[in-house]
């Protein structure tokens, strides 16, 4: 049967760029985008589940192939608005975007939309709630 799940994983990622890893644990398939000076429109807090190098076996459009270093971020929404606390997504990230961030750590995530990331930092952990919040509220992808 594992045999059986590891071939169909191959053949959804080979044939549609998806990470079936994902498709199998629910998860959303989230976009990285750069900064370039755009506003934040979505702030959501998230804790970081795991965090590991893209495998560079299949070249495809759809799989960070245009990201330096890419590596893939997991994580579960802990607090935002618009995305359901307890959700969980997967998003490739340039490996220097991570600095500071592992497995466990507190992070924000800045997005343009429902579905693009354009900033990613980890939550510096001396702050109370209260300090957290206001540091959530105006913190930019500068």
């Amino acid at each position: 049967m594992k045999s059986i799940l590891l071939v169909v994983s191959f053949i959804i990622t080979y044939t549609t760029g998806a990470n079936a890893m994902s498709f199998f644990n629910n998860d959303a398939e989230m976009k990285w985008e750069w900064p370039a000076e755009r506003a934040i429109k979505h702030r959501v807090e998230v804790e970081a589940l795991g965090i590991k190098t893209v495998n560079k076996i299949i070249d495809s459009p759809s799989f960070a192939s245009n990201i330096p270093d890419p590596m893939s971020f997991r994580g579960r929404v802990l607090k935002g608005g618009h995305l359901k606390e307890g959700a969980t997504f997967e998003v490739n990230i340039p490996k220097i975007e991570l600095e500071g961030i592992t497995e466990g750590s507190k992070v924000f995530i800045g997005m343009l939309d429902n579905e693009r990331v354009i900033c990613i930092k980890a939550i510096p952990t001396e702050l109370s709630e209260s300090e957290k919040g206001s540091w959530l509220e105006n913190v930019d992808c500068k």
